[in-house]
C-alpha cells in the first residue's frame, strides 16, 4: 500500500501541474488565463493592469507568470510543442512571432481586436504580421533610439542640441576641443554598436528607412550597395569622439561615464532614462531624436516593439479575445506607459515625461518608422544569423581591423550562404 499511495501522490502533482499551467475554469463559472512573460521586472506593473482588466471582466481571471530571461523561451517552447502551455504569452516581434505563427501556433487577430486599426500606425504592425499577412500580436512596449546630452556641459560650452548629423559632428568637435569627453561610448559590447548607434539612432537616416532593405530583401541590391558601406563609413565618423581605451568599455562602463558627468552624450535607446534617472538623480540630461543629414531635411526613426500573441489551442478563445481587446486600449496604453515609465506604440497616450512627449512629437514628425533593426527580420533567420555579423564586423571596423567596405563583404557572404536572393 505504501508503494501505491507513493505512485497515487506522484499521479495527482503531475495532474495539479498541468492543471496549474493551463487554463482552467473554476468557481461560479469563472475562468481562469494563463499569461507568460519573461519580463520579471515587469511582474507588479501586470498585476495592476489585471486587476483593471478583471474590475471590468468579472467572469475572468489572468495569472501572470513571469520566467528568467535566460529560461523562457525553451520553457515556451518545450509547453506549446507539447500542445499545452499558457493561453497567451509574451513574443518579440518578426522572428520569434512568425515562427510560431507559421507553424500553427497561434491564433490570428484580424477582425478580432477592432482597435488594431486606429490605434497602431500601420507601420507599428509590421512585427505581428506572419509570412501569411495576417496579423498575431499585440504591439506594448517600444522604445526610440537618440543621443543623451547633459544639459549643464552643454550651457558650459554654449552647444545647443544637434538637429542633423552635421550639427552633431560639430558639437563633439566643439566638446572635444574643449578638453572635454564627447561620447560615453565603449566597443567591449558590440551589440550597442549593432542596436543603438547603427540600426538604431542613425542607420534609419543613413539608409532612408525601408528603401535599401526592401531592395536587399527581394535580391535587387545586397551590403554591398554603396549606401550600406557609406553607412559604415559615417558611423566611423564619431571614433575620434569615443574615450580613450574605447576597446574595453563596457556597457555598463559607459552608463556611470555618463551618469556620472565624465561625458557629456550617450547613444542609447529610451529605456535608459528611468536608470540615468536613479543612478544621479541630479543628472540634467535631454534626447536628441533624429539626426536628418541636412539642417531641416528628412529622418527616418526605428522603433523596435515586443508584443502579446494568444495560443491556438487555447481552451478559451472568447475571453482571451477580450484580454487582447484590452491589450490593444488607450486606457492599457496609458497605464503601460505611465507604470513602466515608457513608450508604447498605442496611439493617444498623453507622456508625462518630457523625453518621452518629445520622442512621441519626434515620431509623428519622422519622414518614416522602421519597426525593426536592419538584421531582422528576413537577416537572422538562419546561421550564421545577421546580427552576429553586423556586432561583430562593426567591432572590428571601431578597432582597425577592418574597413567599412570588408565589414560589407564579410555581413554579405555570411547571410548569403543561406539567403537564396544573394546566390546568383
Amino acid at each position: 500500500m505504501p508503494k501505491k499511495r507513493g505512485l497515487y501522490a506522484v499521479i495527482f502533482l503531475l495532474a495539479l501541474l498541468l492543471v496549474l499551467q493551463t487554463s482552467v475554469v473554476y468557481g461560479a463559472g469563472k475562468v481562469q488565463l494563463n499569461f507568460w512573460s519573461l519580463r520579471t521586472e515587469d511582474v507588479p506593473a501586470y498585476q495592476k493592469f489585471i486587476k483593471a482588466f478583471e474590475a471590468k471582466n468579472p467572469g475572468i481571471t489572468v495569472k501572470f507568470t513571469a520566467y528568467k530571461n535566460t529560461e523562457y523561451r525553451n520553457i515556451l517552447k518545450t509547453a506549446i510543442l507539447g500542445g499545452s502551455g499558457p493561453d497567451l504569452f509574451w513574443s518579440s516581434e518578426f522572428t520569434m512571432l512568425q515562427e510560431y505563427a507559421d507553424n500553427g501556433y497561434l491564433m490570428p487577430l484580424d477582425g478580432k481586436v477592432p482597435a488594431i486599426k486606429t490605434n497602431f500606425r500601420p507601420g507599428d504592425l509590421e512585427g505581428v504580421k506572419g509570412s501569411d499577412g495576417k496579423i498575431y500580436g499585440i504591439p506594448h512596449g517600444s522604445y526610440v533610439y537618440g543621443v543623451y546630452y547633459n544639459k549643464n556641459a552643454f550651457k558650459k560650452f554654449g552647444l545647443a542640441e544637434p538637429q542633423s548629423w552635421p550639427d552633431l559632428i560639430k558639437v563633439a568637435q566643439a566638446i572635444k576641443g574643449a578638453g572635454a569627453v564627447p561620447f560615453a561610448q565603449g566597443t567591449k559590447d558590440s551589440w550597442t554598436l549593432q542596436e543603438c548607434m547603427f540600426e538604431g539612432a542613425f542607420g534609419p537616416t543613413f539608409l532612408r528607412g525601408r528603401e535599401w532593405y526592401d531592395a536587399a530583401v527581394k535580391g535587387k541590391t545586397n551590403f554591398l550597395d554603396p549606401r550600406f558601406v557609406k553607412a559604415l563609413e559615417n558611423l566611423l565618423d564619431l571614433k575620434p569622439f569615443f574615450p580613450a581605451g574605447f576597446e574595453g568599455i563596457s556597457y555598463t562602463d559607459t552608463q556611470m561615464l555618463f551618469t556620472q558627468e565624465r561625458a557629456a552624450m550617450f547613444i542609447g535607446g529610451s529605456w535608459e532614462i528611468g536608470f540615468f534617472e536613479r543612478m544621479n538623480p541630479k543628472l540634467d540630461f535631454d534626447m536628441a531624436i533624429g539626426f536628418p543629414e541636412t539642417k531641416g531635411g528628412p529622418y527616418w526613426l526605428a522603433t523596435p516593439a515586443n508584443c502579446t500573441v494568444v495560443n491556438a489551442k487555447t481552451k478559451h478563445p472568447a475571453e482571451v479575445i477580450k484580454f487582447m481587446n484590452f491589450l490593444a486600449s488607450k486606457e492599457f496604453g496609458q497605464m503601460y506607459s505611465s507604470e513602466l515609465k515608457t513608450m508604447t506604440p498605442i496611439l493617444g497616450v498623453k507622456y508625462t515625461h518630457p523625453i518621452f512627449a518629445k520622442a512621441s512629437r519626434r515620431l509623428d514628425e519622422a519622414k518614416g518608422v522602421v519597426p525593426f533593426l536592419y538584421s531582422y527580420p528576413v537577416f537572422n533567420r538562419e546561421e550564421p544569423a545577421g546580427d552576429v555579423l553586423f556586432a561583430n564586423g562593426l567591432q572590428a571596423m571601431f578597432a582597425g581591423k577592418k574597413t567599412p567596405k570588408q565589414v560589407a563583404e564579410d555581413i554579405q557572404n555570411g547571410i548569403a550562404k543561406w539567403y537564396k536572393p544573394f546566390k546568383h
